[in-house]
């Protein structure tokens, strides 16, 4: 039994007891003072029985006494004298009772007073008059004369004795009847004390006790529900497993099969060694894709997934997620389209590896379930008052999802069928993945599906957008807005994704979808930035324009004037090529630098050595100093041409040092570039807020020098 049960159950076995106890205590109180009352009435009853009792005896006595004395013959004599002394002794007895404490206890208040006045009253009390008829009665017997028996035969004092004792007789029983109208009075109490009692209970008992009944019935229907919810997950879980491991027998071996299979043909035939190694690496990622998949929905499965919320590139993830099965869809004739709205940041922060994930399932899916048609992938993004929401929206013209399939999906309790298509099939687990995702990242998933027409999914995330990782210092600027530069791509996340970044900076940017680059010249465009495929034609083309290839490989770099960056680098690495394209770094430009003056804050003897020694590889004169304090009092005492400005330093820090250094009039424009062993996008907006113009990172890369060095010196 449950605890929670347990508990609850001598709760309620507390409450009967208690009820039951006060019913029984007030019982037996009840019941000893009837008792007692009921017992006062028997004592009242003997007593005014003897004391009746007495009157009748004085009269006895006195009619004994009158045989006594008039008796005709001896015997007659003797008899009633016996029967005078049996009387007497009697009447002396009971008055010896009727006068005892025990007797007079009855009594109370007035009653009292008055039957301890009859008794001990001097000149006609009970006792001085029954003294007095004793006397008389012993005097009788021993002189059987009756002369000067006052109270034997004379009337009047008898009748004062037998008054007396009648008011005895009367006192007993008021005394009585006050008794018995006690006892009807406590009759009526008890009665209004039980009822009381039992409205008590049942309002401070019973109804809580009810409650109690009730919520313990409640949680044993919900533990019971419970139960059964857990079995049902269980059995579920079980026939899950059965169908995971039947598909996944199937769909590992595929790949798997793929692997040897290659191997084996690499074996016996060494001559197309590169094409096979090729496609057993690719049947190799499709096993690897499978276990990660089955490793995800574990881990969802046990709770073991914690989602690290940080800054992001969305076209960078999008265009790697979405690039495999574009090309799938080129191998077999399926149109895939992605468009992405004017208005969606570069930079979001949320969970980058869980949103792919994401739409990793579901771009799977659409494509693995479209045989011809169409698969599109819209990115959007909706700001509202103080949300804001990143919607992933993919639609096929696929096999479509029964509304049954559908429902289960959204409740967790999905698994694909045995009879399922193998055509289509699957691990089973990518859309239930999806939706514990979604769901961790509180976010929401939309399905509508069409069977032989396709499905379309909506998935909305709440996500904060960033700010531009990059600025521009004044030269940058001046520089940046004279170029001409011309986009060729067809890539529709390329496109937005670089014209986003160079509207951002100011640039003039041209966007080509014709891929001929040789219909470019050095009037038209100063920069072009193209496509990494196309890099096969740019040999042939003019070499008085700054070449940009959009992809990185170490070949591109045996092509003259030729530069290249990877995919949807940040806004830092592209204006770097930027840059690069327009400072041809020889010993010409070097002469331009000669003695310029710089100024290094740093605190690191080490440090000092070598950045020192790099700047004067470039005739370069250099000032060191080793905190900010020393850093204002250089800048000064001299103007510098260009200052570098460690951050941790002891006496006054870099970023103090910065602020107070810009509010220098003279000194406001002189450049000043952070040096520092931190590389978090979040360190280098500090140094930016600060005032700072430019960013390097410890250690220091030669060519990463020479490009800020010919930023700010030109």
């Amino acid at each position: 039994m449950p605890e929670f049960t347990t508990s609850i159950f001598n709760k309620i076995k507390f409450h009967y007891r208690l009820a039951i106890g006060i019913i029984l205590v007030v019982t037996t109180a009840s019941s000893l003072f009837v008792f007692y009352y009921v017992e006062q009435q028997d004592d009242f009853a003997y007593y005014i029985n003897m004391a009746g009792k007495q009157r009748m005896l004085s009269q006895k006595i006195s009619l004994h006494a009158s045989y006594y004395l008039h008796a005709n013959n001896e015997q007659i004599r003797q008899q009633n004298e016996n029967l005078l002394r049996v009387s007497l002794d009697e009447l002396k007895s009971n008055h010896t009772h009727l006068k005892q404490e025990v007797s007079l206890s009855l009594f109370n208040g007035v009653h009292f007073s008055q039957i301890t006045q009859l008794y001990q009253n001097d000149n006609n009390g009970i006792n001085s008059l029954l003294h007095d008829f004793y006397l008389d009665v012993d005097r009788l017997l021993e002189t059987n004369a009756h002369s000067g028996y006052q109270l034997l035969f004379q009337l009047e004092q008898m009748e004062s004795l037998l008054q007396s004792l009648n008011q005895v007789v009367n006192l007993y029983e008021k005394q009585a009847a006050e008794s018995i109208s006690q006892l009807k009075l406590i009759k009526i109490l008890i009665i209004l004390l039980v009822i009381f009692i039992l409205l008590a209970e049942l309002k401070y008992i019973f109804q809580p006790l009810n409650k109690l009944v009730i919520t313990s019935i409640k949680a044993i229907e919900k533990h019971k529900a419970e139960v059964e919810r857990a079995k049902q997950k269980i059995e579920l879980a079980n026939d899950l497993k059965t169908h995971l491991l039947s598909n996944i027998s199937h769909e590992v071996r595929t790949p798997l099969n793929g692997v040897i299979g290659m191997l084996k043909i690499i074996e016996e035939n060494p001559y197309q060694l590169q094409t096979n190694i090729v496609k057993a690496q690719h049947s190799a990622r499709d096993l690897l894709k499978i276990l990660d998949s089955l490793m995800k929905f574990s881990e969802l499965e046990r709770d073991l997934v914690v989602l690290k919320k940080q800054p992001f590139n969305l076209f960078k993830l999008v265009d790697e997620v979405s690039e495999p099965y574009l090309a799938s869809c080129q191998l077999r004739d399926i149109n895939f389209e992605i468009s992405v709205t004017e208005n969606t940041p570069i930079w979001l922060q949320s969970d980058a590896k869980a949103i792919a994930q994401v739409l990793d399932n579901i771009l799977s899916n659409a494509v693995k379930f479209t045989e011809r048609g169409r698969v599109s992938l819209d990115i959007s993004f909706l700001s509202k008052n103080k949300f804001q929401t990143l919607i992933i929206e993919v639609h096929d013209t696929g096999v479509g999802i029964a509304q049954s399939v559908l429902d289960s999906i959204i409740n967790e309790k999905y698994y694909p069928e045995k009879d399922v298509n193998r055509k289509f099939s699957g691990c089973g687990v990518g859309l239930s993945i999806v939706n514990k995702l979604v769901n961790l990242l509180d976010g929401q998933i939309r399905m509508s599906s069409q069977l032989g027409k396709g499905t379309d999914t909506s998935i909305i995330i709440p996500v904060m957008p960033c700010l531009a990782d990059s600025r521009l210092s004044e030269y940058q600027t001046n520089l940046i807005k004279q170029l001409k530069i011309i986009l060729v791509t067809q890539n529709p996340l390329q496109a937005y994704y670089y014209q986003s970044l160079l509207n951002q900076l100011n640039c003039q940017v041209e966007l080509v979808e014709d891929t001929s680059l040789e219909q470019f010249t050095a009037a038209r465009a100063d920069i072009v930035l193209f496509d990494f495929d196309l890099i096969p034609y740019v040999p042939s083309l003019d070499d008085k324009i700054r070449w940009i290839a959009l992809g990185q490989t170490s070949d591109s770099t045996r092509f003259n004037k030729l530069d290249y960056i990877a995919k949807f680098s940040d806004s830092k690495a592209l204006l770097a090529a930027i840059f690069r394209s327009q400072a041809s770094l020889d010993s010409d430009q070097f002469l331009t630098w000669v003695n310029r003056k710089i100024l290094v804050a740093e605190d690191n003897h080490i440090n000092q050595e070598v950045i020192k020694n790099l700047l004067e590889s470039f005739k370069l004169n250099v000032d060191l100093v080793f905190d900010g304090q020393q850093a204002i009092d250089a800048v000064q005492a001299k103007k510098y041409d260009l200052i570098f400005m460690d951050l941790q330093m002891p006496v006054l820090d870099g970023l103090s040092a910065t602020k107070v250094i810009k509010r220098i009039d003279e000194r406001k424009n002189t450049p000043i570039v952070a040096l520092t062993a931190h590389a978090f996008r979040a360190d280098e907006e500090i140094c930016y807020q600060a005032g700072m113009d430019d960013y390097l990172t410890k250690p220091i890369e030669v060519e990463e020098l020479k490009l800020v060095l010919s930023r700010f010196l030109g």
